[in-house]
């Protein structure tokens, strides 16, 4: 195990210096380059920073828009216009963002290239959908379907068809959201395209609905082929999501021993991910239980867990919700 830690920080080191070298070697070709490379230069420079210096990215990106713009050049002018709105997207700065999308399709329906229409479209419904804009999400959503269809593009109607769904589950319109995840599984599994991972993920947005729909034996169902998938796929983080759902299902039923067995490998399995947000809702479900089972210690210690989680990582929803937990099962004691 030592060696193979070992093997993985080398290979580490190894990207990240290569990494540099590149960021080096173009910096170095910005200086002699003439006003036209200068333009992918930067927004290569913007490109290899995304992840790691986003402020860094932003900056080189707007230094290429701008001289795309200057000299006219549209495809320069889309690269730029899509970093900044990935980078202000990463960094939760939505309104910046979608403004800088809704320039990008601008600019894409004049190159008249639809693939990346069609991305856009999607990738602005999201955006409105993390704003809780959802009327305008849906309209986006549909822009983007239309689009993969023109295109025969079936993963890209299957994974907007999955938003879709989302979009409605959150409206309430659970019958409504069925339809459409069901429309999304049907493409999954038609042979069409080979996507276990896109499967699992309309499995689970199925088996969600079902329970909100109060058809735990549906629910069940679902969520049982979605862990199978996941462990075939070996996909950990897949199979916390999984394990939490059935815990949930049981627990509305009043299993609490199988409850408790299935919140218990997720929150393993949370752990082992370092997922702080994952293990602060794990402690709290098992919480519930011990709760349920007037177990009080061991579910003062699981709430008490949880709420230190959410503290420590700032999630004031978690906070919020595991401080009115903790304060009903005060009331009851």
């Amino acid at each position: 195990m030592k060696k193979l830690l070992i093997i993985i920080f080398i290979l580490c080191i190894t990207f990240l210096s290569a990494e540099d070298t590149i960021i080096d070697s173009l910096k170095k070709q910005l200086k002699t380059a003439s006003q036209t490379e200068k333009i992918d230069i930067l927004n290569e420079l913007s490109y290899y920073h995304l992840d790691d210096s986003p402020e860094i990215a932003i900056d080189y990106a707007k230094k290429a828009l701008n001289l795309a713009i200057f000299l006219k050049d549209q495809k320069g002018q889309a690269i730029s216009l899509y970093y900044l709105a990935l980078t202000n997207e990463n960094l939760n700065k939505l309104g910046i963002a979608l403004n800088y999308y809704l320039e990008l399709l601008e600019i894409q329906k004049k190159i008249a290239i639809k693939e990346n229409i069609a991305d856009t479209q999607h990738s602005i419904g999201i955006v409105f959908d993390n704003l809780s804009n959802y009327n305008m999400a849906l309209e986006f959503y549909q822009k983007s379907r239309e689009t993969y269809k023109e295109l025969n593009d079936s993963l890209g109607v299957a994974f907007v068809l999955n938003n879709i769904g989302n979009t409605y589950e959150s409206l309430g319109q659970y019958d409504t959201a069925l339809e459409y995840q069901l429309d999304a599984l049907r493409i999954y599994e038609s042979g069409s395209i080979n996507d276990k991972d896109g499967i699992a993920t309309t499995l689970n947005n199925i088996g969600n609905i079902y329970q909100s729909l109060g058809g735990f034996g549906k629910a069940l169902n679902f969520f049982r082929r979605t862990l199978n998938i996941y462990h075939e796929l070996n996909d950990k983080y897949g199979l916390s999501i999984a394990y939490n759902n059935l815990g949930m299902i049981h627990h509305d039923l009043k299993n609490y021993d199988k409850a408790l067995d299935f919140y218990k490998k997720s929150l393993e399995l949370d752990k082992e991910l370092k997922d702080p947000y994952g293990s602060a809702g794990s402690y709290n479900n098992i919480a519930m239980i011990y709760e349920d089972l007037n177990q009080s210690e061991k579910a003062e210690e699981y709430y008490l867990q949880s709420l230190k989680i959410s503290e420590d990582i700032n999630d004031k929803y978690s906070i919020a919700n595991t401080n009115n937990n903790i304060g009903h099962y005060y009331i009851k004691q």
